[in-house]
């Protein structure tokens, strides 16, 4: 396995769902021992959920999925 890197928009349900799932792996590693659990939860829930993702993209905004040999590894 060759070490690739490809970044694609997030289009489609499933895409979304990867990115929520990446910023709640993301946020709670990085930002949980900074700003704490109250701030990490409040923020996943109102600009990374599902739904405020699929707000946001209806409005405009793209998101990138990153994907290191076939992986998921950021957006």
């Amino acid at each position: 396995m060759s070490d690739t890197l490809k970044v694609e928009v997030a289009s489609s349900k499933k895409d979304i769902e990867i990115v929520e799932s990446l910023a709640k792996e993301i946020w709670e590693q990085h930002y949980l021992p900074i700003i704490g659990q109250a701030q990490v939860e409040y923020m996943l829930n109102k600009y990374q959920s599902v739904d405020a993702i699929s707000q946001s993209i209806k409005k405009g905004y793209v998101y990138y999925i990153a994907y290191y040999e076939d992986k998921p590894c950021g957006y």
